[in-house]
């Protein structure tokens, strides 16, 4: 069970290194960011679309290294056991994906935009179900 839920971490972590590459070589937001706004790309003045490139650049360089890093503490953990990432790993997982998530659903709720919002709440569910099976794995060895 215990390497189940570190594959499990794994694929989220994975899936936020997408996500922060496809957010750092866009060169212009995404439709549903056109929505929020009612404006599409091409209609916004230079420095608007700089203001918007660095929020999208900010928010992938983000999901770049929380990815990443959610990799390498389910890899280490994969081959060294270590227990250290037993709270360390679901926590910034689950912190992390709680509050992409929450920004989505304030763009969901507060604009006319339809994004993703489905995504962040299937990423949560899987981050606690991998943080079950960690822990659950842990303590049938009696290492927790």
């Amino acid at each position: 069970m215990r390497k189940a839920g570190l594959f499990m971490f794994m694929l989220i972590g994975f899936a936020f290194v997408g996500l922060g590459v496809l957010y750092l070589v866009t060169d212009e937001f995404m439709p549903y960011h056109s929505d929020a706004i009612q404006s599409t790309w091409r209609n916004l003045d230079s420095n608007y679309q700089g203001m918007f490139l660095g929020f999208l650049k900010g928010f992938g360089s983000g999901a770049f290294t929380v990815g990443m890093s959610i990799v390498a503490m389910a890899a280490f953990s994969l081959k060294r056991n270590d227990s250290i990432y037993l709270y360390l790993l679901p926590g910034i997982t689950i912190v992390y994906t709680c509050l992409i998530s929450y920004g989505t659903y304030v763009v969901y709720t507060t604009t006319p935009a339809e994004p993703p919002i489905q995504v962040g709440f299937v990423l949560i569910a899987i981050s606690l179900v991998a943080a079950v099976l960690l822990w659950t794995g842990k303590q049938s060895k009696g290492e927790a």
